[in-house]
């Protein structure tokens, strides 16, 4: 909820002695105003690519110092992708780890409905987006969540659009969310996997 309003900014006088109060008014509570008015909030991300070869689902990039309350919904972005080796037929797949609990594990398969992302059983590297809703983290909605993936194959049928859910492994931490992870899990120690983009927002709190 929006307790302060909006001060059209001070134009400042050169030699000017500013007060704390002028201050407060002028950056402390505009700041507020915008933090809380409505608009999505960049909580904390990576540009720093993870990769993994492991057959067994493991973390593979980590977003820590994050403090989002329950009551507010967040929208998590990433960028994946598998590179194989030897002509062999691999997948590969990403999944969410959220305060120490495993939310949606990852795979390897064309198994949709499992983790966040599964990359095709393919001898072809692919490319993926995912884009992932979490509403409130309350009791009677620990599992709301939704997402999608777009995955390319650049010598196979262009994009396959997939709809899929992304809490089936546990509920949602209750408490304030502070780190999630991106899991990763090969099909073969030929196939790698790659997250080389995650970006995790904030909406505004919603009445729990």
């Amino acid at each position: 909820m929006i307790t302060i309003s909006w001060t059209a900014p001070r134009t400042w006088s050169a030699g000017e002695v500013v007060t704390a109060a002028q201050l407060n008014q002028h950056l402390r509570d505009n700041l507020n105003y915008l933090h809380d008015s409505g608009a999505m909030l960049r909580e904390g991300g990576s540009t720093t690519p993870g990769s993994t070869t492991s057959t067994a689902a493991v973390d593979v990039v980590t977003i820590s110092g994050l403090s989002i309350a329950p009551a507010k919904p967040i929208t998590i972005i990433v960028s994946f992708r598998k590179q194989t080796s030897g002509g062999a037929l691999n997948s590969a797949g990403c999944g969410l780890k959220v305060d120490g609990t495993v939310v949606s594990e990852a795979t390897s398969g064309n198994n949709a409905n499992v983790g966040f992302g599964a990359l095709g059983v393919t001898a072809t590297a692919e490319v993926a987006f995912s884009q992932i809703w979490i509403g409130q983290r309350a009791t009677n909605y620990f599992r709301t969540s939704f997402g999608e993936i777009i995955i390319s194959q650049p010598t196979g049928p262009g994009e396959i659009r997939q709809a899929l859910f992304v809490a089936e492994t546990a509920n949602w931490p209750s408490a304030t969310t502070t780190a999630i992870a991106i899991r990763g899990k090969t099909g073969s120690l030929s196939c790698t996997l790659f997250v080389d983009q995650v970006h995790i927002y904030s909406l505004p709190a919603t009445s729990l």
